[in-house]
């Protein structure tokens, strides 16, 4: 926990705006439950995900990657995006992009990370010209093989 409100000190401190409880911001997660397999949906690739306390890849061999919807609450202004999860320290890495798109689809703005840290909080600060009102965020992450990374959820800031 201290090191998600680390993490959103610094991107605040990025947008050079005020804290959300000054601000009037509100903060909406969502679930890695949400997230669904970005590839092509054969049996196997569907099978190697698994659902249990987040979303990781059962897989052996292959990363598989996963697409997660970040909901907001419409009030435009600055937003942050929070990845959260935890890779494992045999080689686990989790390798994360959080889009922003226009309402016809055009990217707009495209933050990325990788990470080896058993637990991650990661910040992704946007200003209001990279996710204007009505535009939409995603967040994709490769997850490695063998269990070794782990989503547990995106938490979307608006203020």
């Amino acid at each position: 926990t201290s090191s998600l409100v680390a993490a959103f000190v610094a991107a605040i401190a990025g947008l050079g705006a005020a804290p959300a409880a000054m601000a009037g911001g509100k903060a909406i997660t969502t679930p890695a439950s949400a997230c669904v397999l970005q590839d092509t949906p054969t049996l196997e690739a569907l099978q190697a995900i698994d659902f249990v306390d987040g979303v990781r890849n059962r897989d052996t061999v292959r990363s598989r990657e996963v697409i997660c919807p970040v909901v907001r609450s419409g009030e435009g202004g600055n937003m942050v995006v929070f990845v959260d999860g935890e890779a494992s320290t045999d080689g686990g890495e989790v390798s994360c992009s959080v889009q922003s798109r226009d309402i016809r689809g055009a990217l707009l703005a495209q933050k990325t990370f990788n990470t080896t840290s058993l637990n991650f909080d990661a910040a992704f600060p946007f200003k209001q010209a990279e996710a204007p009102q009505f535009s939409y965020q995603q967040v994709k992450c490769l997850l490695p093989p063998n269990r070794k990374g782990k989503l547990h959820g995106v938490t979307s800031l608006e203020f």
